[in-house]
C-alpha cells in the first residue's frame, strides 16, 4: 500500500508542477485572484514534501504579470533585492498599481 502512495504522491506533484511552470494571469484578472491561485499551488506542493522558496516563486509572479503590469514590474527587478521579497510583498505592490489604472466611478 505504501508503494502506491509513493505513486500517487509523485503524481501529483508532477501534476502540480506543470500547473505551476503553465500558470499566467487570466484576461482581466485582479492581482490579489491571481496571488491566490499562485499561493494555492505552492501551499499544496509544500503540503507534498516540495517546498519552494520565495525567491523562485517571486520570480515566477513576476514573469506571469501582463503587459498592463509591466512598468512596476521592472522597477522591482532593477530597484528592489528580489531574494528578500515575499508572495505578500510583489501582490501589495503590484495591487497598489492596479489600483491606480482603474478609474474611480
Amino acid at each position: 500500500m505504501r508503494l502506491g502512495d509513493d505513486r500517487v504522491k509523485k503524481a501529483r506533484v508532477q501534476q502540480l508542477r506543470r500547473e505551476y511552470e503553465a500558470l499566467k494571469f487570466r484576461d482581466g484578472e485582479k492581482v490579489e485572484d491571481f496571488a491566490l491561485r499562485l499561493q494555492a499551488l505552492v501551499s499544496e506542493l509544500g503540503a507534498l514534501g516540495k517546498k519552494m522558496d520565495d525567491e523562485e516563486v517571486v520570480g515566477k509572479y513576476l514573469r506571469a504579470a501582463p503587459k498592463r503590469l509591466e512598468p512596476v514590474v521592472v522597477s522591482m527587478e532593477t530597484l528592489l533585492d528580489l531574494s528578500e521579497l515575499t508572495i505578500e510583498d510583489v501582490t501589495g505592490r503590484l495591487r497598489a498599481y492596479e489600483d491606480r489604472l482603474v478609474p474611480s466611478a
